[in-house]
């Protein structure tokens, strides 16, 4: 057990070699997991269609687990910097696994709530957040393609997983189905296994990767040599139960940063956008089907958005890197977030064809994928590498308290109109709030300036 936080004296990122890896572990995690809340849509049909379970109850399923995801995600990292990475990565991963697994078994809808949401939120937030930082850890001049082959992972999942999902509910059931979920998220125990520290040394891959002679195991070594000589001092800092190292609530919540401006504008649109993402995955598939498609192409809604979501995360960066190098990012930011809105107005208001539908979609998951794209750069650009870590765990944080009550309001709101049309225009306004924010960007920093307000 360490007495001290595992840090380095910041080495000098590789960009590139070992890198290129964990960037594609990365990916696998946010296949994954960080899509979980978002394929339930798949769930939720069945489980409305086959149980009389209200719409309101069941979106309560991944409002609660994108909660628990992102909440557990500060946790995360201030479990890391003292067990490292990689144990808090692969303990995550086996909690996913295990609780989606068990949640196959279950008859009773509430004990399927609570092993499906609560613990596997609890075990994604632990991994989610460490294949994001470490990614930004690894990379400088490439961060913007690094952050490419990572974020797209996410889109790939909700773009197979679906299709995955409900082909399997259709011709093996729901109980086989979650376990063929749980298999497919026990990949990121070996996508865990990739993240490891960043030497000073490193050139690039090596078959050392996976060897105990890493920045971890050598802090833990030098740690046992000298327990032997000297009584292990106890930082005031540190809060213990039994053998195990627990962080305290200033450790996990680093409040200083929403003395910045920047932070508080770009987490709550980041938010928004976010919530968007979620309750479009939940309610397409039974959008779909009341304007009259049958399941399958419905569920095929959500890989159309995935696709284009894809698209974003790929072409948005490469698109401004080369044609807009000297343009800021974040006008890039609002003008994706603008492409949702625009989007959930349309589909809430006009859409009840299936070439309407999918021009929706299109437009929306290309607008997620810039946002999704732009939005880590922004983060590592203005705030800081040093502080990525404090500055996604609590925009996660956030994220996930504002999703806790929005999602069931939309089902809410589907079970009193007895339509989509309020839950859409409901999502349209959050989407547009978030963007809408971005012009008191200007007086939030005069104000900053005026107090002196620094990280």
């Amino acid at each position: 057990m360490p007495s001290v936080p595992i840090t380095s004296s910041s080495p000098t990122p590789p960009d590139g070699g070992w890198g290129w890896v964990v960037a594609i572990a990365a990916a696998i995690v946010q296949m994954q997991v960080a899509t979980i809340p978002g394929t339930f849509g798949v769930y939720f049909a069945h489980i409305t269609a086959t149980k009389t379970l209200p719409a309101f109850l069941v979106s309560a399923v991944p409002s609660v687990m994108g909660f628990m995801m992102f909440f557990f995600c500060p946790i995360s990292t201030a479990l890391a910097k003292y067990y490292g990475t990689r144990p808090v990565a692969l303990t995550g991963a086996i909690l996913a696994t295990v609780s989606v697994a068990l949640s196959s078994i279950i008859d009773h809808f509430y004990w399927f709530f609570i092993f499906f949401s609560v613990f596997g939120g609890v075990g994604s937030g632990l991994i989610l957040v460490q294949g994001n930082v470490t990614v930004q850890k690894y990379f400088v001049t490439k961060r913007g393609t690094a952050n490419g082959i990572f974020m797209s992972g996410g889109a790939l999942g909700n773009m197979l997983m679906p299709l995955l999902l409900r082909f399997s509910i259709n011709y093996f059931g729901f109980r086989l189905t979650l376990l063929l979920h749980a298999a497919c998220i026990s990949l990121t125990i070996i996508s865990a296994l990739t993240f490891r520290p960043i030497r000073d040394t490193e050139k690039g891959v090596t078959n050392k990767a996976f060897k105990d002679d890493d920045e971890e195991a050598k802090v833990e070594r030098n740690n046992q040599k000298n327990e032997k000589n000297t009584v292990r001092t106890v930082n005031k800092s540190e809060l213990f139960c039994g053998f195990i190292w627990l962080p305290k609530i200033n450790q996990i919540f680093v409040w200083k940063v929403l003395k910045n401006p920047l932070f508080l504008v770009l987490t709550f649109s980041v938010i928004t956008c976010r919530t968007s993402l979620r309750g479009m995955g939940t309610l397409l598939p039974a959008f779909g089907e009341s304007i009259g498609l049958d399941k399958q192409t419905s569920v095929y809604l959500v890989s159309i958005m995935s696709v284009a979501d894809l698209c974003g995360r790929i072409f948005s960066p490469l698109v401004t890197d080369f044609c807009f190098p000297k343009v800021a990012k974040k006008y890039f930011f609002i003008g994706c977030a603008c492409m949702m809105a625009i989007a959930l107005f349309i589909l809430g208001l006009f859409v009840q064809s299936l070439l309407g539908a999918v021009l929706c979609c299109v437009l929306f998951g290309f607008g997620m994928g810039g946002v999704a794209a732009f939005m880590n750069v922004i983060f590592a650009e203005s705030l800081g590498i040093e502080i990525i870590q404090d500055t996604i765990g609590l925009m996660y944080l956030f994220t996930g308290l504002w999703m806790l009550p929005t999602l069931p309001i939309i089902g809410l709101l589907r079970d009193l109109s007895g339509n989509f049309k309020h839950s859409f225009l409901g999502l349209a306004a959050t989407t547009a709030a978030g963007t809408l924010i971005w012009l008191a960007e200007p007086s939030l920093r005069r104000f900053g300036r005026k107090k002196q307000f620094v990280i």
